[in-house]
C-alpha cells in the first residue's frame, strides 16, 4: 500500500535578531515575530520562543486530529488545544523545560462523539512533534469531547 503522505520531509527556518530583545523567524514565506519576556529583560512585543514551541505542539496535535477526522469521516463543530510548559532553573544546567501538558478539546457533531474521541486519541498517539520530545521532556495530553451544534 502506498503511503498517504511523504515518507520524509525537511523544514528550515531562519531567525534574525531585531537589534533589540527579539527578532523574526522566516519559514516558507511566512514571518513570525518573537521577543524576550519582560521578566527576562525583554520588551515582550511578541510571543517568546517557549510560547512558539507550545504553538507548534498545539498546531501539530490539531493538524494530526484534522487528518484523522478527514480520513475517518468525523463531523466536528470545533477543536482547540491549550498547552503549557514548566521552565525551571536547574542549577548549573541552566534553564530547562521540565514538563509539557496539553488539552485537546473537541466539540463534536451530535452522535459523532465516539469517532471524534478516537480521532483525538489517534492525534495524541501520532503527533510527530509531541512523540519526538517525550524522551526528553515529560508530556501529557488530556482529551475532552463534548457534543455541540454547528
Amino acid at each position: 500500500m502506498e503511503p498517504l503522505y511523504p515518507k520524509e520531509v525537511e523544514y528550515a527556518v531562519e531567525a534574525r535578531w531585531d537589534g533589540s530583545t527579539g527578532g523574526v523567524a522566516e519559514a516558507g514565506g511566512f514571518t513570525v515575530g518573537f521577543d524576550t519576556p519582560p521578566e527576562y529583560g525583554g520588551r515582550g512585543s511578541a510571543p517568546c520562543p517557549d510560547q512558539l514551541f507550545l504553538a507548534a505542539l498545539g498546531g501539530c496535535l490539531l493538524n494530526t486530529f484534522t487528518s484523522f477526522r478527514n480520513r475517518l469521516g468525523a463531523e466536528t463543530v470545533d477543536a482547540s488545544v491549550r498547552a503549557s510548559c514548566r521552565v525551571e532553573l536547574l542549577g548549573g544546567a541552566g534553564y530547562r523545560v521540565t514538563g509539557v501538558s496539553a488539552e485537546l478539546r473537541v466539540v463534536s457533531a451530535p452522535g459523532m462523539e465516539p469517532l471524534n474521541r478516537r480521532c483525538a486519541e489517534l492525534a495524541v498517539e501520532n503527533c510527530h512533534l509531541t512523540r519526538s520530545i517525550e524522551a526528553a521532556v515529560p508530556f501529557s495530553c488530556v482529551v475532552s469531547v463534548e457534543s455541540g451544534q454547528a
